[in-house]
């Protein structure tokens, strides 16, 4: 993934997301590391896109995020898997790395924030992430208006 608007630690998560690296039940029971594939959380299968979209929190931050999504860019990220969203090209959009790094911030705030406790966590993410880029004066005039929707 080529956008420099993502930081290194979100594109960690991603690439963990699309190689598969994240510990998942169904994963681990599939390597007999687990006795079965469900979720310990909601009892739930266990799967990557179930921990990105479906358990706990998970499920009103993506609510949130699709929602913004599919208002501000059109795109509704439920007609994707994991890897289909990031086969996605927008390349004739000024704003595609925009949308991209919205996403991004879903996949690690769902996958590595254990410490999660509302969808307010996430928003100030995106805010907090947001601000550094506008301070260091990395955003063009076009992606600060699209940011503004936050």
């Amino acid at each position: 993934m080529n956008n420099s608007l993502i930081p290194t630690t979100w594109r960690s998560t991603v690439y963990r997301i699309l190689n598969e690296v994240i510990p998942v039940a169904t994963k681990l029971n599939r390597h007999g590391m687990c006795d079965n594939t469900l979720c310990s959380l909601c009892q739930s299968e266990d799967t990557i896109l179930h921990r990105i979209r479906s358990c706990g929190l998970s499920k009103e931050s993506w609510k949130w995020c699709k929602t913004k999504l599919i208002d501000k860019f059109g795109i509704n990220i439920d007609n994707f898997d994991e890897h289909g969203i990031f086969q996605l090209s927008f390349e004739t959009k000024k704003d595609g790395n925009v949308w991209q790094w919205f996403v991004c911030a879903l996949f690690h705030f769902n996958i590595d924030s254990p410490s999660k406790t509302n969808l307010n966590q996430y928003i100030t993410l995106l805010r907090s992430d947001r601000y550094e880029k506008c301070k260091s004066g990395a955003l063009s005039k076009f992606s600060k208006k699209i940011f503004c929707f936050l």
